[in-house]
């Protein structure tokens, strides 16, 4: 399809996966607010 830096896992790729640890994530959302966000996810790794 001619799209750059598609189909490899490599610095400077674009984040066709993402990996995460389902045991860290911890659902916080609750009935009367459905809109909590979760903890225990990062964006610095």
């Amino acid at each position: 399809m001619g799209i750059k830096n598609r189909g490899v896992i490599k610095l400077g790729a674009f984040a066709d996966l993402v990996l995460f640890d389902a045991n860290a994530v911890i659902d916080q959302a609750t009935v009367e607010n459905v809109m909590r966000l979760s903890g225990g996810n990062s964006s610095s790794l």
